[in-house]
């Protein structure tokens, strides 16, 4: 994978979202929360685009993503495909 087209790819979808704050995250975290996700399958399906999905999280900062399946493997409806540990930095959109 060229991560440059990637990394490029995802700074511009992260420029466009940023700007924007999350109603539904802001009223709930604080700047600095520490956070811990789990991302579950609505569905049975197969996994596909683990790679790119860390690397979104690895360009915004220091965020453990660490996933109990691989590109290709299935899935099952309600199982936890990923783990993520993250510290949430919230930044208001006039400190952009």
């Amino acid at each position: 994978m060229n991560w440059l087209i990637v990394d490029e790819i995802i700074k511009s979808a992260l420029k466009e979202d940023i700007p924007s704050e999350d109603i539904t995250t802001t009223p709930l975290v604080t700047e600095n929360s520490l956070c811990s996700v789990n991302l579950i399958s609505k569905e049975d399906g197969i996994l596909a685009g683990a790679e790119v999905f860390a690397r979104v999280f690895a360009l915004l900062g220091d965020v453990d993503v660490s996933f109990n399946k691989e590109d290709g493997d299935t899935l099952k409806k309600g199982e936890i495909k990923l783990f993520l540990n993250l510290m949430m930095l919230i930044k208001k959109a006039d400190q952009h």
